[in-house]
């Protein structure tokens, strides 16, 4: 009897944990700024949509329960689905992971999206899952392109600062030798300019 209850003591103790792990797990998930799904890979090759955590419904501005138990292509808008579902259907057939960039028009305006799916797979080495991760780049993008903006600006006028450089330099010389003649000028007497004469044939 004494055995059977500390066999009953370890099984809730163990159950407990396991409870608290789960839990752990799931305000990880709940607090994650990037958008997470699962995907469901079938046996005849469709995506169905398994879960999602809350930054994929405030990204995307869809529930959860609008898009979880529905195809792939439920997840993204409808300009987007086909082609990119086709590539994520590319990655469950050879199980490798795959990123890439994309810019969505969603319910925020137009988004600079960065996609990784990793595919897992099951005790039999086969892909039985995609597991993906959005995130929202489009403030670091248009930081990117801001510099980029202000190194071209700042080129620029490099060049411009190098080409009045270079244009003043004879312009100085000519300006300090017209000076030049002009004092000379000053000092001659009235009666030794000579008019000047000009001669035909």
């Amino acid at each position: 009897v004494e055995l059977h209850r500390a066999a009953e003591r370890r099984a809730l103790a163990s159950e407990a944990r396991a409870r608290e792990a789960e839990a752990r797990m799931a305000a990880f998930l709940g607090n994650l700024p990037d958008a997470l799904f699962v995907l469901r890979v079938g046996a005849q090759g469709p995506l169905r949509v398994e879960a999602v955590n809350p930054s994929f419904e405030r990204i995307f501005g869809v529930p959860a329960a609008r898009v979880v138990e529905g195809p792939a292509e439920a997840l993204l808008p409808a300009a987007l689905a086909g082609p990119v579902v086709a590539r994520w259907r590319q990655v469950a057939t050879t199980g490798t992971m795959a990123e890439e960039e994309m810019t969505a028009e969603l319910a925020a305006g137009p988004r600079v999206l960065q996609t990784v799916l990793v595919p897992i797979r099951g005790p039999d080495g086969q892909v039985e899952r995609l597991l993906g991760s959005v995130r929202d780049i489009t403030a670091t993008r248009r930081l990117q392109q801001g510099l980029v903006q202000s190194a071209r600006l700042a080129t620029v006028g490099t060049i411009c600062a190098g080409l009045a450089h270079e244009a003043s330099q004879p312009l100085n010389t000519a300006s300090l030798w017209l000076r030049r003649l002009r004092a000379a000028a000053e000092d001659v007497p009235d009666a030794l300019h000579a008019p000047c004469l000009l001669y035909t044939s």
